[in-house]
């Protein structure tokens, strides 16, 4: 039995905070192909930049998850590490006011995302936290800040709630491409190992995920949006992008 999953991504005229840059956007697709592989048994869809945040997975027993993507070419905290983090937090807020959600995630490559050398051991590596599981002192600071913004702001936080607040951690960065790729390419040979396939093509699987969005951005469909469809044929023992 095959089972399509559909990954879209979409780029609209709305803007969501997402990074203008370069590597911003790259940083925001692969993160999307990462949560791809991470979801791929349960999700129906995938969006990147959709009208409500910067990645959406949609599935069909359960509300969708928003995330929040903040990246740095230079990954060691800087003076706009707490910013990114409180406007990553703003927009994580209006997302759960406009739909219902099972999660919500801020997700970087700053190895210190909450620019604290107190709590950076939690974070100076591949990691995923949920609220609920952190420390005291980690839970403190984010309180903190989430505090700020809504005040700041004058925001409305009344379907936000931080035990559906989780945290990731993608270390990506250097010139060195496959340094750079390297846990994703991770994430996507785990898969396919555990479908006994040759891993080898880890690699090129990705490299044809990532052409075929940058591709799809450059030469667009109509004015206002992009949306390109890869379909993935998941077959016992088999996974291929359609094409």
């Amino acid at each position: 039995m095959t089972e399509a999953l559909n990954v879209t991504l979409v780029q609209n005229t709305y803007d969501s905070n997402a990074s203008a840059s370069v590597f911003g956007w790259e940083f925001q697709t692969n993160a999307a192909i990462f949560l791809a592989f991470q979801y791929i048994k349960d999700f129906t869809e995938i969006k990147i930049e959709g009208q409500i945040d910067d990645i959406e997975i949609y599935f069909k027993e359960m509300d969708p998850i928003f995330i929040q993507v903040k990246s740095q070419e230079n990954p060691e905290p800087s003076s706009n590490t707490l910013k990114h983090f409180k406007n990553g937090i703003k927009t994580l807020i209006n997302a759960s006011e406009k739909s219902l959600h099972s999660e919500l995630i801020y997700l970087s490559n700053i190895n210190n995302p909450l620019s604290n050398k107190s709590v950076a051991m939690y974070f100076n590596s591949l990691s995923q936290y949920s609220y609920k599981e952190l420390p005291l002192v980690v839970k403190t600071l984010i309180d903190k800040q989430i505090q700020a913004v809504v005040s700041k702001e004058s925001l409305s936080r009344t379907n936000f709630q931080t035990d559906k607040l989780s945290i990731i951690t993608i270390p990506y960065f250097g010139n060195h491409l496959p340094t750079r790729y390297r846990c994703i390419t991770e994430r996507i040979n785990n898969f396919l190992s555990k479908l006994d396939m040759h891993t080898y093509i880890g690699e090129d699987l990705l490299c044809y995920l990532q052409k075929q969005f940058f591709t799809s951005i450059f030469n667009r469909f109509t004015a206002n949006s992009i949306i390109l469809k890869c379909t993935f044929f998941y077959r016992k023992g088999r996974i291929s992008p359609n094409r």
